[in-house]
């Protein structure tokens, strides 16, 4: 009896064993490239790697796109070349039947290194802002130009040829001059189309990147003053609504104004179009004052209007209420 329960135990023990054996020799397969990012034009080199079978004993079947590429599949051939076209993404397939039958499948996509042109200007946001400083009229962008990889240099050593609304900017192009400085229209709603060609001296590697850059007005918006001396800047004021006999103060914030205007801005505050006059320390805050005990509905609006030449102006409107 002892015996058979030992032939029993035995029996589990190897067959565990066997199932560890079989999970550890599991058969896997994946693609890789070769440059993994590599320029529109350029040839890469897709290869089917196994965990568990010789790639000699296989057979391989490729697809490119969907299409079966005859000529790069078989047995054996665990790899072909291909040339990256210019669209965003292309897939490549592969079929594997192993020496012991077993039937393999994976998909890979590659998409080609693109040239960017990234930019930032010098117009003003409130300090707790967190987006992006605009191009407003008049002002000043710089633009920088980011080369996809596979040059295979330093991007110092690379030529820049810029072009603003096709036309071609040979002033600020050249080896090495990845980045200038723009100063967009005083038009509003102008929209300028960037253009940048990036190669090696030789020409042989080539990129290009493009971006529209629109100019808009500057833009300001009144918010709450909290009584912590914080801003509330969850929402714009457009309705407000409050106690009367109570005190509220408001603050106008200018977005996307030029340096040379911001710290010039005259601010001009009117309720139910009555010019608010006072000594105010601070321009760009008022306060808001109702008697108790009556209900009342004020119209306000602030205008902020900086200093010619091309000056750069804005207002913001808004309905105080109060019961």
């Amino acid at each position: 009896m002892k015996s058979f329960f030992s032939l029993i135990i035995l029996s589990i023990v190897f067959f565990a064993l066997s199932l560890a054996t079989k999970a550890q020799f599991a058969e896997d397969l994946s693609i890789a490239f070769e440059p993994a990012s590599p320029r529109p034009g350029q040839t890469v080199t897709a290869k089917a790697i196994l965990t568990a079978s010789s790639p000699a004993q296989a057979s391989f079947q490729w697809f490119l796109n969907d299409k079966n590429v005859t000529d790069a599949s078989g047995k054996g051939k665990n790899s072909f070349t291909f040339t990256l076209g210019p669209a965003s993404r292309t897939t490549v397939e592969v079929v594997v039947t192993t020496a012991g039958g077993t039937r393999l499948e994976a998909t890979k996509a590659i998409t080609p290194g693109q040239a960017v042109i990234t930019w930032w200007t010098d117009t003003s946001v409130p300090v707790w802002f967190q987006g992006k400083a605009l191009a407003s009229t008049g002002s000043t962008v710089t633009l920088y130009a980011i080369p996809a990889p596979g040059f295979g240099e330093s991007p110092s050593n690379l030529l820049y040829s810029w072009a603003v609304n096709l036309e071609p900017r040979p002033e600020v192009s050249g080896v090495g001059r990845n980045r200038f400085t723009l100063k967009v229209s005083l038009v509003e709603n102008v929209i300028h189309q960037v253009n940048v060609k990036i190669s090696n001296v030789s020409q042989t590697i080539k990129q290009e990147a493009t971006i529209l850059l629109p100019t808009r007005a500057p833009e300001l918006i009144v918010y709450q003053l909290l009584p912590t001396g914080g801003v509330d800047f969850s929402k714009a004021l457009s309705l407000f609504g409050g106690n009367s006999g109570e005190t509220y103060d408001v603050i106008a914030e200018p977005f996307f104004f030029r340096p040379d205007q911001l710290p010039r801005l005259k601010y001009v505050w009117r309720v139910n179009d009555k010019v608010i006059e006072g000594d105010f320390t601070d321009p760009d805050i008022l306060t808001l004052k109702t008697a108790p005990g009556g209900a009342s509905q004020n119209a306000v609006q602030v205008n902020a209007t900086g200093l010619a030449p091309n000056l750069q102006e804005a207002s913001w409107f808004f309905t105080a209420n109060f019961q």
